[in-house]
């Protein structure tokens, strides 16, 4: 993962381009990961942490018709998530990763063990969406893991697709 962060912190500081992330299953890790680096302070704006859909409404504005239409652990909440923190942490790029990082238990059998990640990146006043959901089923710390890899893996491909359009 470490090498993941220094490609991301080079691409973000050759770029110019800002990040934040909104977390829900990462409980902020994400974003802990990403300011750990140094000289990453001029282009990370910060991080989001909500763990339910009643914060999510009240911190992101995120409707409550996205999660009774989708629930709570979906691409629609994912995307939702990342295109608000877009703009409520004024970013050209925010991540956002939402989901069940716990194997289910008997008493939660309509848990599954999904997480969403949605990067969304924000470039001549238009917003684009790329997403990935991944399924996990270790324990929790490595499935923490296993998303935060996969949210620096679409982000650095995000971020490179954007600099070669430019």
């Amino acid at each position: 993962m470490r090498d993941k962060l220094r490609v991301l912190g080079l691409e973000l500081l050759n770029s110019g381009l800002t990040i934040g992330t909104v977390e829900h299953c990462t409980s902020g890790l994400l974003g802990a990961s990403i300011s750990s680096m140094c000289g990453l302070s001029t282009v990370y704006s910060g991080t989001i942490v909500t763990v339910d859909a009643e914060h999510m409404e009240k911190m992101l504005e995120i409707s409550h018709n996205v999660f009774k239409n989708n629930g709570l652990v979906s691409s629609q909440t994912a995307c939702q998530m990342a295109l608000n923190g877009l703009y409520k942490l004024n970013t050209d790029i925010c991540v956002a990763v939402v989901g069940n990082v716990v194997p289910p238990m008997a008493a939660d059998e309509d848990l599954d063990d999904t997480v969403w990640i949605c990067v969304a990146t924000l470039t001549d006043k238009k917003v684009d969406f790329k997403y990935s959901k991944i399924n996990v089923d270790g324990l929790r710390g490595r499935n923490i893991e296993a998303a935060i890899n996969e949210a620096l893996d679409i982000t650095i491909g995000e971020i490179k697709r954007i600099t070669v359009e430019e």
